[in-house]
């Protein structure tokens, strides 16, 4: 299925609420900008007006550059779907937005790392 935006949507969303985004699974929970309970050895991250899911071991390698990078993506991920931060709802992640996501952390990065996939990143 192909979303109206021009896109295949992803199972990852944007949950705004109160001038704050939350980048997550959908299936973790929606609304309010609720941040669920997540498994062991992940944690949330604030990168700016949003928070992400890292994994904790991680958490020393996300500098400043990188946190304001990733806000920035996300916060152009809002405006392409028609979106603000000031304007509470869901927004879905299509593919292409994921992988712009990715790519950043790949370039950022402190570690630099070769090679990067969802089970690495989040």
């Amino acid at each position: 299925m192909f979303a109206v935006f021009g896109g295949i949507p992803t199972d990852w969303v944007i949950d705004v609420y109160d001038c704050h985004g939350v980048l997550k699974m959908r299936e973790w929970g929606v609304g309010y900008g609720c941040k669920p309970q997540l498994p062991q050895g992940l944690e949330w991250l604030n990168v700016g007006y949003f928070d992400v899911p890292i994994k904790s071991e991680e958490k020393h390698l996300w500098d400043e550059r990188l946190k304001r990078k990733i806000n920035g993506i996300l916060m152009g991920i809002l405006q392409e779907n028609d979106g603000a931060i000031n304007w509470s709802g869901i927004y879905t992640v299509y593919q292409h937005q994921l992988e712009r996501i990715f790519i950043a952390v790949a370039k950022y990065h402190k570690s630099q790392p070769q090679q990067i996939s969802l089970a690495t990143l989040f």
